[in-house]
């Protein structure tokens, strides 16, 4: 529980809301610096997301990192990553950095954890009302860092990349999706 006072310590100290962690990783969570904190051990950084959501799988253990990880003087960004049962998030935002406005960061990194604090609801609500499809998990990158997207992954097949609607981000698509499975 000391990581999980740490973390929320140092999301306060930013200014920033804590993103939302589900219970059952607190006890889990450790520090892996003293901005970055995960339930498992990182041996590639958090900046390289692409590493992180091209390893997830329909059968990847559950993960939760959080916070700030990057290298130079603007290659900084807030990261939240939660893979837990059907749903597999990667949010990145540009935090930090020596050019970021961070007013405008700010803003994004509050709306992109409110969105993902909604679409973790749906994904209850769907395993709840037992609609959410056998050996699936939805892949969400959602990041201006690296390449957004939505994907399906299956436990026997290839992923199945989604097309969102163009101008929709991947976290109001995965939510339209989940909206979609609970009608």
């Amino acid at each position: 529980m000391d990581a999980v006072v740490a973390a929320r310590t140092f999301f306060a100290s930013q200014k920033l809301p804590f993103p939302p962690l589900p219970a059952h990783f607190e006890a889990k969570l450790g520090a892996v610096s003293e901005h970055l904190f995960a339930t498992l051990p990182v041996n590639v950084s958090a900046f390289d997301l692409e590493v992180w959501a091209d390893e997830v799988s329909a059968s990847s253990a559950p993960l939760a990192l959080l916070g700030v990880d990057g290298r130079g003087i603007n290659s900084w960004a807030m990261h939240y990553y939660l893979v837990d049962g059907p749903l597999a998030l990667f949010v990145q935002s540009p935090w930090g950095g020596a050019y970021d406005d961070e007013a405008d960061a700010r803003s994004r990194i509050t709306r992109a954890f409110d969105t993902c604090a909604k679409l973790q609801q749906l994904v209850d609500e769907t395993m709840r009302l037992g609609k959410m499809p056998a050996r699936q998990r939805l892949l969400v990158v959602h990041s201006r860092l690296a390449d957004p997207r939505c994907a399906w992954l299956h436990a026997d097949r290839p992923p199945e990349p989604l097309t969102a609607p163009p101008g929709t981000a991947p976290l109001a698509h995965a939510i339209e999706l989940f909206t979609a499975l609970n009608t």
